[in-house]
């Protein structure tokens, strides 16, 4: 079986490895790879930067199989095609009679299923929708290969739908969020959800205080360290979130601290980093919220992003598994927003992504990520 790449296994990276497995006369990364690509490619006479036919040269192809490099968004246009597993049926063929050893399609099937199969973020459904085409050899290799050209390529980057209604559009995102922030965005603009306490504190603890600030290893403290590293200093930090905060209204209380559920906007390029209230800290500064906390800032979040998001695609973490004293398990939290979306469905406009980490996939039921 291919080796598990960070619990992501039906991807191309993996799924071009099982033919060339069993491909004939040794052929290399090069051809396995631009031989399935080409399947949609020369089908649909797909171009790259040029008008000539897109090819993955060498150097793209090893970035492709390290997982370094997604899928062309050229080819992913084709993919929502009506019957695109019949269309691509003769390219298809043309393929496995030219690279593959067919004394060897029921391994190349057995392996492919376990690919799908044993990956946590394919629902049952859709598992059991890929295996009853494997009578067909051929018919089976075309509609396996268009499923897994939707999955995100990129390492620690998954995204699946699990809802869609009208303009709104919620999906399970698996990756790491400030790396979206920060190393690359996803899109052009989006936002991007930091759980805080309630008095948007910007400084990060250090052995020696009285008293804790916050913690470095929160989601929090690390977004305080990356914008530290990009160039701003603490003090023009909560400038810029106590400005933001007066802007959309908040009234602060006399113990310094904004109410829960207090949303703070902060630009950083493309990205909209929406600081939201979840705990309160009490007087040796550490941080403590209920359950109704955490529901009321999540309901007064998707209220605000109605209003301010434009409709561009919001990053929400789970939230209250961390360090705000909550005993929720990932499932309860992921439950928890997928509850409150449910009554927030008719007034979503835009992107909904709720963001866990990868090594988490493993604390979460496979049936709680699909559907909302």
């Amino acid at each position: 079986m291919v080796k598990n790449m960070n619990n992501a296994l039906f991807i191309f990276s993996n799924y071009y490895l099982v033919f060339k497995k069993y491909a004939n006369n040794r052929c290399s990364d090069e051809e396995i790879i631009n031989g399935l690509l080409g399947i949609l490619i020369k089908k649909y006479e797909i171009k790259g930067k040029t008008d000539l036919l897109l090819y993955y040269a060498k150097a793209e192809c090893s970035k492709l199989k390290n997982r370094k490099l997604d899928i062309s968004e050229n080819i992913r246009l084709y993919l929502q095609n009506d019957h695109i597993e019949k269309e691509i049926l003769d390219e298809t063929k043309k393929f496995l009679n030219k690279y593959i050893n067919f004394n060897f399609k029921s391994n190349i099937i057995n392996e492919i299923s376990k690919l799908y199969n044993n990956d946590k973020l394919i629902s049952k459904e859709n598992c059991l929708r890929l295996d009853s085409y494997k009578d067909d050899f051929e018919l089976y290799v075309s509609i396996t290969l268009v499923e897994v050209l939707k999955y995100n390529n990129l390492k620690n980057i998954r995204k699946i739908k699990i809802s869609e209604q009208g303009n709104s559009v919620i999906n399970i995102y698996v990756g790491d969020i400030l790396d979206n922030g920060f190393i690359k965005s996803i899109e052009k603009y989006s936002s991007i959800v930091i759980p805080v306490e309630n008095s948007f504190d910007t400084k990060i603890s250090k052995p020696n205080d009285k008293l804790p600030h916050i913690s470095d290893k929160t989601l929090h403290g690390k977004w305080i360290n990356k914008m530290l590293l990009s160039g701003t200093t603490e003090k023009e930090l909560k400038e810029t979130i106590h400005n933001s905060l007066q802007s959309f209204g908040y009234a602060i209380k006399h113990n310094l601290k904004y109410p829960i559920g207090a949303i703070a906007s902060v630009e950083y390029k493309s990205i909209t980093f929406y600081l939201l209230a979840i705990s309160e800290l009490n007087d040796r500064n550490v941080a403590s919220a209920s359950i109704e906390d955490i529901n009321n800032a999540i309901t007064s979040l998707l209220d605000f992003y109605n209003i301010y998001g434009q409709g561009y695609p919001i990053y929400i973490p789970l939230i209250g598994t961390g360090m705000s004293r909550i005993p929720l398990t990932h499932s309860e939290s992921l439950q928890m927003i997928k509850n409150i979306l449910k009554t927030k469905l008719n007034d979503i406009q835009g992107e909904i992504n709720i963001v866990i980490y990868e090594n988490d996939l493993s604390k979460i039921k496979k049936e709680d990520l699909y559907d909302i």
